[in-house]
């Protein structure tokens, strides 16, 4: 039916209720959240987890190495001397720079736009975040070997990688220091430039037969040092073998005199505070953190989920009907106190009580208008109408009550029509307003 609902209102509290918790429990989610150094768990200097760079960032700082960690464009470069570290770049981002020279016209167009120096280190793998344990990492996923081979190829043409087991020796070692790596090898694949020499050539540093760990790319006056595999330098490989020592050798490979070393941290989409206070230089906030994006977000796009099935259903349950609207007519019963009196005049019509009701309502009219003639208490219905119709010929009222209830009353009134019904009606009120309110009122009270 058009006038009832899908949902009781039982159904709907608890839908309601459903989506309080729902919002209660992300705000509570929101508070045991602690900054974002301290949660992030992807491979940056401000990431303690066992995929992220601080051990690196941190030993070079106490070496007395002039490091900087940077959350703004550094296309400019860390200075003459300097080495700019590209650790484990995000390929969505490294497509949008792509995307910014592609529309500014650069000659270079397929290319990254970076200083001389470079450092950089291609992806392996990516962790999920452990809510139990901020900064840890619960899983950890290997990257697709293509993208990998992609973030290379911003820098170099034709390049593609392997992942394999650790080989018996390593037939190029000019390093001075060999890592220890412990599991699944990712070596860029020889050769890398074959057949096509007008592309860069990468020339091996630490290198098997099946590929290279540590290359070198000189494209121009630019001299790129490329690591393919991170384990060495992550958090949980550095501390391993002659790790550390591996990792400072490739800065002071690059490095010239007392250049400044500058981890490039807007690759893994982190962005400065405006306010730009040292506090917030310390943890910077990550891009594009808005309201709307947080609701992407586990665990708030639980939240986002929750919201939107609420609404659904509210909406669902406010519905009055289904299928195409029904055909106007008249409604059975009208509303507003003239329509109430029509309808119950209808129902005693219909009845057949229109003598009856008019005989009542001759009785009420004549019991009023008794009582605020005053009328002597205590005697009967008959007495009573004489004593008016006494009265009526005091004032001069035109019709006597006892001349209406000969004529329209007493014969055949329950047969009469309608029209009679009424006119008698409108007798009776017509005698009342002339007795209780007529020209000779006056006269009679003096």
């Amino acid at each position: 039916m058009a006038d009832q609902t899908l949902f009781s209102r039982t159904t709907l509290i608890v839908l309601v209720a459903c989506a309080s918790l729902a919002l209660g429990l992300s705000i509570w989610f929101q508070m045991q959240r602690r900054e974002e150094t301290m949660t992030t768990v992807g491979p940056s200097t401000f990431s303690r987890s066992a995929l992220g760079h601080l051990t690196f960032y941190e030993t070079l700082r106490r070496l007395d190495w002039s490091v900087a960690r940077s959350a703004r464009d550094v296309a400019d470069g860390p200075g003459a001397g300097g080495v700019l570290v590209i650790a484990e770049p995000d390929l969505d981002l490294l497509r949008r720079k792509l995307g910014r020279n592609c529309a500014s016209g650069k000659r270079d167009c397929g290319r990254i736009d970076v200083p001389a120096t470079v450092l950089l280190v291609l992806p392996k793998q990516f962790g999920y975040a452990d809510w139990n344990r901020p900064g840890w990492v619960r899983k950890v996923r290997p990257i697709e070997l293509s993208d990998s081979a992609r973030v290379l190829n911003f820098f170099t043409s034709g390049a593609t990688l392997l992942r394999g087991s650790l080989p018996a020796r390593w037939t190029t070692s000019t390093l001075g220091v060999e890592p220890e790596i412990t599991r699944d090898l990712q070596l860029i694949r020889k050769p890398v430039n074959a057949g096509t020499p007008r592309r860069e050539t990468i020339t091996p540093i630490i290198a098997s037969d099946e590929g290279i760990l540590l290359g070198e790319i000189r494209d121009g006056w630019r001299r790129i040092l490329v690591l393919s595999d991170p384990d060495p330098i992550e958090n949980h490989g550095i501390t391993r073998g002659d790790n550390a020592r591996f990792a400072v050798a490739l800065a002071e490979r690059l490095r010239r005199g007392d250049g400044r070393l500058v981890f490039d941290e807007t690759v893994h989409d982190f962005r400065y505070a405006r306010s730009g206070s040292p506090k917030q230089k310390d943890a910077p906030a990550r891009a594009g953190d808005s309201p709307l994006s947080v609701l992407a977000q586990f665990p708030f796009s639980l939240l986002a989920a929750q919201c939107a099935a609420t609404m659904a259903l509210l909406l669902w349950a406010t519905m009055a009907r289904f299928g195409p609207a029904e055909k106007p007519g008249a409604a059975a019963i009208h509303y507003g106190k003239t329509r109430l009196i029509e309808n119950t005049a209808a129902l005693l019509g219909a009845a057949g009580h229109q003598a009856s009701t008019l005989r009542r309502y001759l009785q009420m009219v004549q019991r009023e208008t008794a009582r605020a003639l005053h009328a002597p208490g205590g005697i009967d219905e008959a007495a009573q109408v004489a004593w008016l119709d006494q009265i009526g010929k005091v004032r001069g009222v035109r019709l006597s009550l006892s001349g209406i209830i000969a004529q329209h009353v007493r014969r055949g009134a329950s047969s009469a029509p309608e029209a009679a019904l009424f006119v008698t009606a409108n007798a009776i009120h017509s005698w009342s307003k002339e007795i209780l309110n007529g020209p000779a009122r006056g006269k009679a009270d003096r």
